[in-house]
């Protein structure tokens, strides 16, 4: 099994091929697509406009009978399955009772990026196409794995809890308030291009919500959709459905970050 971080997917007749999404192999240009046919992967990299002289001027045909990594009969197709996100996991017969298996799509791990890069997302935004088509045409899909976790983006809000506006569900009693990551680590996380929301100035608890004050905005998220957790070097960053993430400093004395590792305890289940 490998990864690798493009994904390049094309329905070629009665066959299904798959390529890092490099084409050529040495990883200068990226291609996250899903084609359902070869003329719309024409159209696709003729649109793109990033594929070398030295690859256009093979036929498409060719491209993805002799360039896509792995290429076989639908009718060998074993599984299309999700494993970690968002990773897809594809196995199909080789014959004599032997399976091949193949992995697409690069893990994402807090430790390496405290929120997904635009390159995971089209992994996601392809893989999910796959999967509905894949479904609608009757192929094994092996259900589960992050495509069972739901998206729960941040839901803006127009005050935080304890701004001086009363909500009136006792749930929404403010349990804890701190401040987020500042200094060098906030700047570092810009420099690198998290999304804001996974670093708010501000953080507030109440029973049911987290909620963020960022720069021209303020956000919550559902407390139920706490998943994950890891704590890095001065950092915990918790993730919340399949890919929001929060990031608390790891301070001795951070009381929202007390109530949340006790309704997810570290090490416990992490992300």
């Amino acid at each position: 099994m490998w990864h690798s971080a493009g994904v390049l997917v094309c329905v070629d007749g009665d066959h299904l091929a798959f390529d890092d999404g490099y084409l050529t192999g040495y990883g200068l240009t990226r291609h996250d697509a899903f084609c359902t046919s070869v003329d719309e992967l024409r159209s696709y990299l003729s649109d793109s406009g990033r594929v070398s002289p030295r690859v256009w001027r093979r036929p498409v045909e060719e491209i993805v009978r002799s360039l896509f990594k792995v290429r076989f009969p639908v009718a060998d197709l074993r599984s299309l399955s999700a494993t970690r996100w968002p990773v897809m996991e594809v196995s199909w017969d080789i014959g004599h009772r032997r399976v091949d298996r193949r992995s697409f799509g690069s893990v994402w791990s807090p430790s390496d990026f405290w929120a997904p890069t635009p390159d995971l997302l089209a992994a996601e935004q392809v893989f999910e196409a796959l999967l509905g088509f894949a479904r609608g045409a009757g192929w094994p899909v092996r259900e589960g794995g992050w495509t069972r976790e739901p998206l729960v983006p941040w839901e803006p809000v127009a005050h935080m809890p304890h701004d001086g506006h009363v909500y009136r569900s006792r749930s929404e009693m403010v349990l804890a308030y701190q401040q987020g990551v500042r200094g060098w680590a906030r700047v570092f996380a810009r420099m690198r291009g998290h999304p804001v929301e996974a670093v708010p100035h501000q953080v507030a608890l109440t029973a049911d919500h987290v909620y963020g004050r960022f720069d021209d905005h303020v956000a919550r998220l559902p407390r139920a959709s706490l998943r994950g957790v890891r704590r890095l070097e001065n950092i915990v960053v918790f993730l919340f459905g399949r890919r929001t993430t929060l990031v608390l400093p790891a301070e001795e004395r951070s009381p929202v970050l007390t109530w949340l590792e006790r309704q997810r305890p570290l090490p416990g289940r992490s992300v």
